[in-house]
């Protein structure tokens, strides 16, 4: 029992059956391993996973799937072929087409298939979907050829055009990631079938190679085919789209790092002598920038315009302000929910609710907190701001994220609209303006020295403007610590540098970009991508 849940752990009298409701294997929780350690031993288990072991068993298992000789039905003529009701049939042969993105999980799969395989028998495929980083396709082709993959069996393909197209008028978050997985697959048919075209005297049964990792699965919804899919989908990847579980259930498809966190497979990178810069690169999801550009549809900026609507936002607001946790080190803040949702995970379940924001917060020192009269800014600490943020979330069912508005400055309140002249959907001049953004903070943490102090920082960009006859939109920046990506928190970054890099981005775009927010939600309840 614990001051959050009746039943936080449970045993079934008379029977070896225990249970715990909470995550025992996430870095967070607190002697999480000693527990997992406790059920091994009760169940009489050993212990004895090892990376190096992992690396041995995984190029078996991908041989063996791909190299065996396959199974005909009918006698083999003497010469590779197999005669079936009376027909002479070329024995087709197994190959493997994996998808590279440069990110960490797609590469150790590449370096194992690739390693396992003789060189014809897999190929490698990089898509720019026209949602990458900026430069993201130079920098890929650097960091695999560092790597030892820069060879013909290694292509790149720019679909741009093609994945901007597919999601022409589509702004729901989980429709985004399944065009998005559909497009993938139907990319990588396309050039299976060209090499098929250059290669017509060789038959070829390709399989689709991916680097799924475990989370992946779990939010998702669980693993194909397994008791486990009646888990609740809190996101989509675009590993696991319908498409992708049909060819699963019929045996199509490599995932020889899908039971791994992504700390596991940092491991097995290493183990497998890939460079360290790669191993150790920031995560990029596989739908890329088109999951950290936030989209409305004109039927949504319909309602949020009607007054009822506005009503109902300004009263979460008060009742957000008026929240027991805000206390009196913070009555200066000011409040306000924007006409916009983002997905988060409560309980593992998804959801898609709205966000505060808060203005009149800065960030100090443990001996600077202080209310300042003349500016009307609360100065606090990243622990208050912490507390604070986690408790407005867990105690209001209306909102799943809280973030701090560093531009226009904290001490300035401002009331969010949405940007004019809806639907905002996945557009290139959107995503042009959200790649500089990026690239402005990927930059700024590298040169500040802070870029090795967090795990990856996601940027993200939504259609609000502080005036809604203008239409520009804001930035979000999501810098988080974690280790395996199921829990993350919110990196305490300096917020002085926090300040001068929102000026910047805004500075950089001032045609643009109208504000800078700072999330300050950990995972749960927020994702660590907004969408």
């Amino acid at each position: 029992r614990t001051a959050h849940s009746p039943h936080a752990a449970v045993r079934v009298v008379g029977r070896p059956v225990y249970s715990v409701q909470f995550h025992p294997e996430v870095r967070h929780t607190e002697g999480g391993f000693a527990i997992l350690g406790h059920f091994v031993d009760m169940a009489g288990l050993r212990g004895s996973w090892k990376s190096g072991d992992f690396v041995e068993r995984q190029l078996d298992v991908i041989r063996s799937t791909v190299l065996a000789p396959p199974k005909q039905n009918g006698a083999e003529n003497g010469h590779g072929a197999a005669t079936t009701n009376g027909a002479t049939k070329k024995k087709k042969k197994k190959s493997v087409f994996v998808l590279v993105s440069g990110g960490v999980d797609s590469t150790v799969t590449y370096a194992l298939i690739a390693r396992a395989l003789p060189e014809d028998r897999v190929k490698g495929l990089y898509v720019d979907t026209g949602m990458m980083r900026l430069n993201e396709t130079e920098t890929v082709r650097a960091s695999l050829s560092q790597a030892g993959f820069a060879n013909a069996n290694l292509h790149y393909v720019d679909a741009s055009d093609r994945f901007l197209r597919a999601l022409e008028g589509v702004t729901a978050p989980e429709e985004k990631r399944k065009i998005i997985g559909r497009e993938f697959l139907a990319v990588q048919r396309d050039e299976c079938a060209k090499i098929l075209h250059e290669n017509n005297d060789t038959p070829t049964q390709w399989l689709l190679g991916q680097g799924t990792i475990y989370p992946d699965t779990i939010e998702s919804g669980g693993a194909s085919g397994s008791k486990a899919k009646a888990a609740d989908v809190i996101k989509t990847h675009h590993n696991r789209v319908p498409e992708i579980d049909a060819m699963i259930a019929q045996g199509l498809v490599l995932e020889p790092v899908a039971e791994l966190y992504k700390d596991e497979v940092r491991a097995v990178g290493e183990r497998l002598g890939l460079p360290k810069a790669m191993v150790w690169r920031q995560p990029f999801p596989g739908p890329g920038l088109g999951v950290r550009l936030l989209c409305v549809s004109a039927e949504d900026a319909a309602a949020a315009a009607t007054e009822e609507d506005r009503q109902l936002r300004q009263r979460w607001a008060r009742e957000i302000q008026d929240a027991p946790v805000f206390a009196s080190s913070f009555r200066r803040v000011d409040v306000d929910v924007p006409p916009l949702r983002s997905v988060g995970c409560q309980g593992d379940s998804r959801t898609y609710r709205h966000f505060a924001v808060l203005s009149g917060v800065r960030v100090g020192h443990q001996d600077e907190e202080a209310i300042d009269s003349a500016t009307t800014t609360t100065t606090t600490t990243w622990e208050a701001v912490d507390a604070l943020a986690t408790g407005l979330v867990n105690g209001h069912d209306d909102i799943n994220r809280v973030v701090l508005q560093l531009f226009p400055t904290a001490s300035q309140s401002t009331t969010w609209s949405l940007t004019p002249n809806a639907p905002h959907c996945c557009t290139k001049a959107r995503l042009d303006a959200l790649r500089r953004a990026d690239a402005l903070a990927t930059n700024a943490l590298v040169e500040a020295g802070l870029m090795q102090t967090i795990w990856q920082c996601p940027v993200a960009m939504a259609p609000l403007t502080d005036d809604p006859a203008v239409a520009k939109e804001v930035v979000i920046l999501r810098p988080v610590d974690s280790t395996e990506a199921m829990t993350a928190s919110f990196s305490k970054l300096p917020f002085a540098f926090l300040e001068t890099l929102a000026e910047t981005i805004v500075r950089d775009q001032p045609d643009k970009i109208a504000g800078v927010f700072f999330d300050v939600t950990n995972k749960p309840p927020g994702t660590i991508e907004w969408e």
